[in-house]
């Protein structure tokens, strides 16, 4: 019985310990295509003119879409705000260390009500295409390792099948 009581608080002990996380993500989802109706909606955008910056700290091994995410969450926590506008984003890495800064103009919605005819002649094609946006790619630096290989598998290859060529012949 001494066992069983002593078994039951280990196991108690063990499995009641669990690490906690806590993530906040930032995600967004378009309506378009088929399958979806819906009456458009429009909303007035006020937008602040004071700029806001939001930080999350990772290490390499994070996804950098993620840690983008968190900082934009981050800044949007701390302007009270819905969404950001004209984020730009700084990525600082030092050894395996990966913090990612954002700062952007907070927004709020505000005013929602149902599209009129008014509001049709503000909304062309054009503005509603989002943005294309690339970042920058380090550039691998070439390792002078790998052509002295390729040139001795090369030469290798040559010297064999003259030595075959040599056999038959």
């Amino acid at each position: 019985m001494k066992k069983l009581i002593v078994m039951a608080l280990t196991c108690t002990t063990l499995f009641s310990c669990s690490s906690l996380q806590k993530t906040s993500t930032a995600k967004t989802l378009d309506i378009v295509g088929a399958g979806v109706l819906h009456f458009p909606v429009v909303a007035d955008l006020d937008v602040r003119e004071t700029k806001v910056s939001g930080t999350k700290a990772g290490t390499i091994s994070t996804s950098l879409d993620l840690m983008k995410m968190e900082a934009i969450a981050a800044a949007l926590k701390s302007g009270n705000a819905d969404v950001l506008i004209e984020p730009a984003y700084q990525i600082d890495t030092e050894g395996s260390r990966v913090t990612v800064t954002v700062t952007g103009w907070p927004a709020n919605y505000k005013n929602f009500r149902k599209m009129t005819a008014a509001d049709t002649t503000l909304i062309r094609p054009t503005i509603m295409q989002k943005p294309v946006i690339v970042d920058p790619v380090p550039v691998k630096k070439k390792r002078k390792g790998a052509a002295i290989l390729a040139g001795i598998g090369a030469g290798a290859l040559i010297a064999t099948g003259a030595i075959i060529a040599a056999d038959n012949y």
